[in-house]
């Protein structure tokens, strides 16, 4: 039963990362029959800045995250002080 649930991981992982590599591919496509490489270029510059674009919008959501905790935590302490005469 073990080796059955290894290989359906496996099976998901595989396939997972077959659908990533193609839906988005970072390098040109070297074997194509195309030789407009201004064409390739461009559209290999186009994949990389969607790239990019998608890690910065991951970053600032993880930013925000991290600034909401900081503030909470600082609302937090400043309730749990006790008052000063």
């Amino acid at each position: 039963m073990p080796i059955g649930l290894a290989t359906q991981t496996q099976i998901r992982f595989r396939s997972a990362t077959i659908k990533a590599s193609n839906g988005f591919p970072m390098l040109p496509p070297f074997c194509a029959g195309s030789t407009d490489h201004l064409a390739m270029r461009r559209q290999h510059q186009h994949r990389k800045l969607a790239m990019l674009t998608f890690w910065r919008d991951g970053l600032e959501r993880q930013l925000a995250a991290i600034n909401a905790s900081i503030t909470t935590l600082e609302q937090q302490i400043n309730r749990d002080q006790p008052p000063t005469a």
